[in-house]
């Protein structure tokens, strides 16, 4: 400031000494100066880097809300130009733009439920259409009992496809006693996590360059720390982004195809009286039998009671005898 004021007295003195043409000219030189001097920051240059660094920290925290990094990096680790500003809110340009443009993600899936009177025909049937629509069977299981037999099976086929697969059974000679579609938009979802792992890899990149240039072994390993939890957050997101993907590409159907089998009514028809005692006769001695059965294979136990009860009334006459 003192410098400012001291440079001012000097030009106001000369000024005074000119005419006005040339006070004209200096006047104007000297406001250009003057601005010159009050927009120059006399800064050091780790200040800078860290007002810097604490911008781009706030970036971080703004774009990627729900991660767990912390950027802990000395301010004298690197330093970045206005160009690289510029490239990350190109990124944020271009994923808007990316949005009005991307094409609907919608994955379909349904089930079914058929009833069919002739199940082999239906089967093969199913076979011809999936084969036409490049469609396989994910599961396919076959379950058999005396009531019915099923086939249950999930199908996967392209999305393009999945209307006119529903329409093939729909148009069949079997009877649908259940049907169920779902369409689910997960564009949002989509987009966002591709922008998060765009800016992700941006920060990557750029924690790399910092870790190239780290001057200690304290910014190595907080750099590394930092490299480690985007790689697995990166991870997280490229396994999800490839789910998503696959759902869309393939729908996938639940068909559960049976038939029930007639049910023979069984007529009881009772026998003849003489016959019936007969049969009571034969199961009473039959008890008698094993009644006798029973008792010879339990004579140990017959024995020991047997034994007991002799010497209980032997003890008992002899007590008897005594009180007489």
């Amino acid at each position: 400031m003192k410098r400012i004021i001291y440079l001012n007295s000097i030009i106001c003195l000369f000024l005074l000494s000119c005419n006005n043409d040339d006070a004209k000219v200096i006047g104007e030189k000297h406001q250009d100066f003057k601005q010159e001097i009050q927009t120059t920051q006399f800064v050091e240059p780790q200040v800078e880097m860290a007002s810097f660094d604490a911008s781009f920290e706030d970036e971080y925290r703004e774009n990627i809300s729900e991660g767990s990094i912390t950027y802990n990096v000395q301010a004298n680790s690197a330093s970045y130009t206005t160009a690289d500003i510029e490239e990350t809110n190109a990124v944020s340009v271009k994923n808007a733009q990316k949005k009005v443009q991307t094409k609907k993600k919608i994955i379909k899936n349904g089930s079914m439920r058929i009833k069919s009177k002739r199940f082999n025909e239906s089967k093969k049937d199913f076979d011809k259409i999936i084969k036409s629509l490049n469609g396989y069977y994910e599961n396919e299981e076959l379950d058999k009992n005396e009531e019915r037999i099923q086939y249950d099976l999930i199908i996967r086929l392209p999305s393009k496809n999945f209307e006119q697969l529903v329409q093939g059974i729909e148009s069949g000679k079997d009877e649908i006693l259940f049907k169920k579609i779902n369409s689910n938009d997960v564009t949002e979802e989509f987009l966002d996590i591709e922008t998060r792992l765009e800016n992700k890899r941006k920060y990557l990149k750029r924690y790399n360059e910092l870790l190239n240039k780290a001057k200690n072994v304290n910014e190595i390993l907080s750099i590394e720390e930092n490299i480690r939890q985007l790689m697995e957050e990166i991870e997280s997101k490229e396994g999800r982004l490839k789910y998503l993907s696959d759902q869309v590409d393939l729908s996938t159907l639940h068909v559960i195809l049976f038939k029930e089998y007639a049910v023979k009514e069984v007529q009881i028809t009772k026998d003849p009286f003489s016959s019936r005692a007969g049969n009571s006769l034969a199961s009473g001695w039959d008890s008698i039998i094993n009644f006798l059965l029973w008792t010879v294979s339990k004579w140990p136990i017959i024995l020991l009671i047997a034994v007991i009860a002799w010497f209980a009334r032997r003890h008992w006459k002899k007590r008897k005898d005594a009180s007489k």
